[in-house]
């Protein structure tokens, strides 16, 4: 079946954002072959997905037929201000379950990054709790910037999305 793809589109007014929602066929943009004729898709989260922890019904039905089709679902995301249990508890609010291993956020990519790349172990973080927490638990010397600048140097600093930055997340 053909794909009706459904977004939401976020617009700044001053300090203030609006969403607006609009369909697009996306045969606009070229016949896609049969879902069957792939073995995995991945799908980004936030927009595509769907939208502030919104489902876009046109995703769910993309996805259930991927599904059905035998394909490999997985799921990415370049927000680092949730944890990936955050993205996991709205996939399944969706109906649409899935594992962590099928997750990967962009923390997932910095953790990849920072191992073995990074000669030291003290590393300077301006991010989300989470972020900082994960950095902990993997054995990284975490110092908090959010609280204040570096006492003496660091070996790496990492920049993620900071919740107080963002009054509009809940």
């Amino acid at each position: 079946p053909r794909h009706r793809a459904l977004h939401r589109v976020r617009h700044d007014e001053g300090n203030r954002v609006t969403s607006s929602t609009s369909r697009v066929d996306v045969s606009e943009f070229g016949e896609l072959p049969p879902i069957a004729n792939f073995r995995s898709v991945l799908l980004d989260l936030d927009g595509t997905v769907y939208l502030d922890g919104d489902p876009l019904p046109s995703a769910q039905e993309f996805i259930t037929d991927c599904v059905e089709s035998g394909c490999l679902v997985s799921y990415i995301t370049n927000l680092s201000l949730f944890p990936k249990a955050h993205c996991l508890d709205a996939l399944e609010r969706m109906g649409l379950a899935t594992t962590p291993r099928h997750v990967l956020t962009a923390v997932d990519v910095m953790m990849t990054t920072l191992d073995g790349r990074v000669p030291g172990r003290r590393i300077g973080v301006l991010a989300a709790e989470h972020v900082r927490t994960r950095l902990q638990i993997a054995g990284y010397r975490v110092t908090d910037l959010n609280a204040g600048p570096p006492e003496g140097p660091l070996d790496a600093l990492v920049v993620g999305q900071v919740p107080e930055l963002h009054p509009e997340v809940p």
